[in-house]
C-alpha cells in the first residue's frame, strides 16, 4: 500500500508540473501569434492577445491531455530509476503490474478531467473566442445555435444543412438605429429568379412604432445558395457539448464525438506506454524525448483519421478505431518489451 501510494503521489506531481509546463507554453505561443493581429479600439494589443491566448488554453489542453499524461508518468519513472527507488521497489517483489498500476490511475483520472472539460470549459471558452474575433475582424459569427451574418441592416442567425439549405432562420431589422421586426421560420428554399422563399410558416413580430404590414420578410437580402454555404464556413464542433453533438448526424460531428471519447480512453494507455519507456532504458537524458514521440505519432496520426473521417474519406467509425487500436498496439509492444528486460 506504502509503494502504491508512493508511486500514485509522484505520477500525480509530475503530471501537474507537466500539465503546467505545457499549459504556458501554449499560452506564449498563442499570445506571441495573436499579438501580430488588431485589437478592439481602446484595448492594447498585448491585453487582447492575452485574453484570446486564455480562450484558446482550454481546447489546447484538452487535446494534449495524452501527451500531459505520457509526460508525467515518464518524468516520475525516470525520478524513481535515478534514485533508485524503482529498483527498491521491485527487489521488495511488488511485481510489474502493480508498479504500473499508479500511471494507469492517473491516466484513467485525466481521461475523465478531458470529459468534464469537453462539456463544461471548451464550449463556452470557443464561443466567447469566436465573438471576440468577430467583433474585432468583422465577418460571420459562427456559434453552436447559429451562424450570425449582417445584410443590409438586416440581422440573420442561420443554421445550416447540407441537404436542404439554411434552417431554422431569424431575421431581426434594424431601421435608423431602431430595431423594427423580426423574423423566424423553420427553412428556406431557393428559387431561380425569385431567391429565397420560406418553405413554412413564418412568425413575424413587429415594434409598436411600425405599421402592420409595412416590413416585408428580408430573405431576398441573403446571397445565393455557393455565397452563403462560402460565408457560414466550417462549423464550430468544438463550442458544442456532447448533447448538441449527439444529435448532429453529420459525419464531421460523427469524427469530433468519437476523438474525444477516443482521446479520454487512451490516456490511461498513454500514461502506461510512456513509463515503460524510462523503464526499459533507464534515466537517460534523452528519455523523455523518446517516451513523449511515440505519443505525438500518435496524435498526429488521430488527426490524419479525424480529417479524413469527416470529409467522407473514411468511415466515421475509423477514427476512433485507429486512434484506440494504435493506442493499444503501441502500450502493449512497450508493456512485453518491459517483461522481457
Amino acid at each position: 500500500m506504502l509503494a502504491t501510494r508512493l508511486l500514485l503521489g509522484r505520477c500525480l506531481r509530475w503530471t501537474a508540473v507537466a500539465a503546467v509546463a505545457v499549459a504556458l507554453l501554449v499560452l506564449l505561443v498563442d499570445w506571441v501569434e495573436l499579438g501580430a493581429r488588431p485589437a478592439p479600439s481602446g484595448e492594447p494589443a498585448v491585453t487582447n492577445a492575452l485574453r484570446m491566448a486564455l480562450l484558446l488554453l482550454p481546447g489546447h489542453l484538452v487535446r494534449a491531455a495524452p501527451l500531459v499524461v505520457g509526460l508525467g508518468a515518464a518524468l516520475a519513472v525516470a525520478g524513481l530509476q535515478r534514485s533508485g527507488e524503482w529498483q527498491a521497489l521491485a527487489a521488495t517483489g511488488l511485481g510489474l503490474r502493480r508498479r504500473l498500476l499508479p500511471f494507469a490511475l492517473v491516466g484513467a483520472l485525466a481521461g475523465l478531467c478531458v470529459l468534464a472539460a469537453e462539456q463544461l470549459l471548451v464550449p463556452p471558452a470557443t464561443s466567447a473566442h469566436a465573438r471576440a474575433v468577430a467583433s474585432t475582424l468583422g465577418g460571420p459569427l459562427a456559434l453552436p445555435e447559429g451562424t450570425w451574418i449582417e445584410r443590409g441592416g438586416t440581422l440573420f442567425q442561420l443554421g445550416w444543412r447540407p441537404d436542404e439549405g439554411p434552417g431554422p432562420v431569424l431575421a431581426i431589422e434594424r431601421r435608423e438605429g431602431q430595431l423594427a421586426g423580426s423574423w423566424r421560420t423553420d427553412a428556406l428554399h431557393w428559387e431561380e429568379g425569385t431567391g429565397w422563399r420560406a418553405t413554412g410558416e413564418v412568425d413575424r413580430r413587429s415594434w409598436p412604432d411600425q405599421a402592420d404590414g409595412a416590413l416585408d420578410p428580408p430573405w431576398s437580402r441573403l446571397p445565393s445558395p455557393a455565397e452563403l454555404q462560402g460565408l457560414l464556413g466550417p462549423d464550430l464542433l468544438a463550442a458544442r457539448g456532447w448533447a448538441a453533438l449527439g444529435r448532429d448526424a453529420r459525419p464531421a460531428a460523427r469524427a469530433e464525438r468519437q476523438a474525444r471519447w477516443s482521446r479520454a480512453l487512451a490516456c490511461p494507455l498513454a500514461g502506461l506506454a510512456a513509463a515503460a519507456v524510462p523503464a526499459i532504458l533507464g534515466a537517460g537524458s534523452l528519455v523523455i524525448v523518446l517516451a513523449a514521440l511515440p505519443i505525438l505519432a500518435w496524435e498526429l496520426l488521430g488527426a490524419v483519421l479525424q480529417a479524413a473521417s469527416a470529409g467522407g474519406t473514411l468511415p466515421p467509425v475509423s477514427n476512433a478505431l485507429g486512434r484506440l487500436g494504435l493506442a493499444l498496439l503501441l502500450a502493449g509492444l512497450l508493456l512485453r518489451r518491459l517483461r522481457r528486460a
